[in-house]
């Protein structure tokens, strides 16, 4: 890669460099290498582990995982933090086993949320609402995570249930859009928001951006007609919000089923306009899920210091990092072959996940280990595995900061 590098200097001691570099840039494994991490004897379950998505904060600077597991004694339905090398459980409904017909009486429960969870920067707190629940159905209820600087505080809260609910009640994707304040899901054709106005000039009223984005019912979820071409691969979709560009990207890899053998599908969504746009990057494209179709969700966020959005290839042949960023015209291949696991190979084949979080407490991706059946894994499942960005800051891919 041809480039110039400027050195500061402060008496006498280089503090920083500056590097240049064509913004053309197709791989960057030197600014990235995964690491197994250890839960401090409190291994997470490996039931049911396949349908745990992560979510990430940045007031305690946990990254959050609500951990659905009927045959684990410690961890049945219980909300658990991740933070510095610790996995501290927080909270727990208390009961294992089938949850029967007491399906909602402590807190959410019997479910896997998967997208179906959004943090709420403005107001600070988790939202999670429906999943697919093994005893229940799909429930239609409202439940918020307190966020707080000391994760031990937070609590769940059920709200009043919606009159209005998505459609689709266990497929979506969801992103919160801070820009317009709202919550916006989609899933198997359908688009809904979410509309709160507690925080507007005039609670129950709509801001404009608000009314743009088709709110309609105040404090309640809208389901909106949009325009532009709509996904196709929409079953578990995943989704983040890019604030730089006030747009959601959406990555697909499922239809309904699910089936395998899909292709790897990129959108973006503009909240405002309410239309969609496909995105057709040129290169060799990520692949999607590849052996067990029962595993399904897309490992996708977005890295804020970056501004790229970043997904992991689960349960193929590669197990690669790929990125894009909103206005690229090819996808950027991040790391094959990085640090490896105690000399295995640097992801062995198998590893799985239905989802992965940025951490911008630590500048790294953070996902949950489940290896597939029938494919000796070459480290534990059940425990953390961390990918860090190396470097800095990485803007646009045309320079790089080095130092303190």
């Amino acid at each position: 890669m041809k480039g110039k590098v400027i050195l500061i200097f402060l008496t006498g001691t280089i503090v920083g460099a500056l590097f240049f570099s064509s913004p053309k840039v197709s791989k960057l494994n030197a600014q990235f290498t995964w690491s197994e991490q250890q839960t401090a004897g409190l291994t997470p379950p490996r039931y049911f582990t396949a349908w745990m998505r992560p979510i990430h904060e940045n007031i305690s600077g946990c990254t959050w995982f609500y951990i659905n597991d009927q045959g684990d004694s410690i961890y049945s339905n219980s909300m658990s933090c991740w933070k510095n090398g610790v996995f501290t459980k927080v909270w727990t409904s208390g009961t294992t086993g089938s949850n029967g017909s007491s399906c909602n009486p402590m807190g959410p429960r019997d479910r896997h949320p998967l997208g179906q969870q959004v943090v709420d920067t403005r107001r600070h707190k988790i939202i999670m609402f429906g999943g697919p629940n093994q005893t229940c159905g799909s429930p239609q209820d409202w439940w918020e995570w307190s966020l707080n600087a000391d994760p031990t505080t937070d609590v769940w809260t059920q709200r009043s249930n919606p009159a209005h609910f998505p459609l689709g009640n266990f497929e979506l994707g969801c992103a919160y859009n801070s820009n317009v304040d709202v919550t916006f899901c989609f899933g198997s054709g359908d688009s809904s928001v979410l509309c709160e106005t507690d925080l507007n000039p005039t609670p129950g009223t709509f801001t404009a951006n608000q009314t743009a984005a088709g709110c309609v019912n105040a404090d309640d979820w809208t389901n909106i007609t949009t325009t532009g071409t709509k996904p196709t691969n929409d079953f578990f979709p995943g989704a983040a919000y890019d604030s730089v560009h006030d747009k959601i990207g959406f990555l697909g890899a499922f239809t309904a089923g699910p089936s395998l053998g899909m292709a790897i599908e990129l959108s973006t969504y503009d909240v405002l306009t309410k239309h969609w746009t496909i995105q057709t990057p040129t290169g060799t494209p990520p692949l999607p899920n590849q052996r067990d179709q029962n595993i399904v969700g897309v490992p996708w966020d977005l890295n804020t210091n970056d501004g790229r959005f970043y997904y992991f290839e689960p349960d193929s042949d590669v197990n690669g990092v790929f990125s894009w960023k909103y206005g690229d015209v090819a996808w950027k291949s991040v790391c094959i072959a990085c640090t490896p696991f105690s000399g295995s190979p640097s992801l062995p084949m198998g590893f799985n996940t239905v989802g992965l979080a940025y951490d911008s407490n630590q500048n790294a991706l953070v996902m949950f280990s489940n290896a597939s059946t029938g494919i000796p894994p070459t480290f534990d499942a059940g425990d953390i595995v961390q990918g860090l960005f190396l470097g800095g800051i990485t803007h646009s891919g045309k320079f790089s900061v080095f130092g303190r």
